[in-house]
């Protein structure tokens, strides 16, 4: 999971990198899930699929895929980037009962408003909010506590949490507008600063991590290995030990 999302974090990643990359998270995020509800012994036959568009389109592969015979509905919903509050444009859903586990699937969980908000239409329709699931790439923390107040914790999956959001309302460090950057038309394809600061951070980190993971095997492979004499002596040692203690 970590490789593709490095590429996804990139900003100079192309489209066709940005694509690949997406298309390789979403496919291990959905393993995921289908791993878990086979765990919960969950049955599929019950699986609705929801995408909000347009971003989770890029999940509907690797969801038929996971889930070759669950129905899929669509929502359409936008963020007004000056209020920051979804505007609803389409609807076009399944029927659904209680009974039925809706994955709802969005790769930004920013503020969790839209999602929230996505949440509360399928509780109209009639899903049970235990039942719901939400898999995304990125989130923010704010955005899992407030979808938390409707669905359980343990049910939102998401590749990476990351630090929180800036004054736009957008993830940081993230990995910009993920709908503009997947079709191909990002509105700001010049890289960005703090998040490039961010990336060359991240990287040293785990190249300190791994330094001092080799040293540590280089100490032990140098420790001196005890002689047959001494191995004899330890074990003598330790019997007498033992047979003064019992006496």
């Amino acid at each position: 999971m970590q490789k593709p999302l490095d590429i996804l974090r990139n900003r100079t990643a192309g489209t066709m990198a940005f694509r690949s990359a997406a298309e390789r998270a979403c496919g291990d995020l959905m393993r995921q899930v289908r791993k878990r509800m086979s765990e919960k012994r969950i049955n599929p036959d019950n699986v609705i699929v929801v995408i909000i568009l347009r971003a989770a389109t890029a999940f509907l592969s690797a969801a038929t895929r996971a889930f070759p015979d669950a129905p899929v509905g669509v929502l359409g919903l936008k963020r007004d980037e000056r209020t920051l509050k979804p505007r609803w444009y389409y609807e076009n859903l399944p029927a659904i009962s209680k009974k039925n586990t809706v994955i709802l699937l969005d790769p930004m969980l920013a503020t969790g408003g839209s999602a929230k908000a996505a949440a509360e239409r399928l509780r109209e329709r009639g899903a049970n909010p235990k039942n719901m699931h939400f898999v995304g790439v990125v989130a923010a923390p704010a955005g899992v506590a407030r979808l938390a107040e409707l669905i359980p914790r343990e049910n939102i999956l998401v590749a990476a949490v990351d630090k929180g959001l800036d004054e736009r309302g957008m993830i940081v460090p993230g990995i910009g507008d993920f709908g503009d950057r997947y079709f191909g038309y990002p509105d700001s394809p010049l890289p960005d600063l703090e998040h490039e600061a961010w990336l060359k951070a991240e990287k040293e980190r785990r190249a300190k991590r791994e330094r001092w993971r080799t040293s540590r095997l280089k100490r032990a492979s140098r420790k001196p290995k005890a002689t047959e004499e001494e191995w004899t002596g330890r074990a003598r040692w330790s019997r007498a030990k033992n047979h003064n203690e019992h006496e």
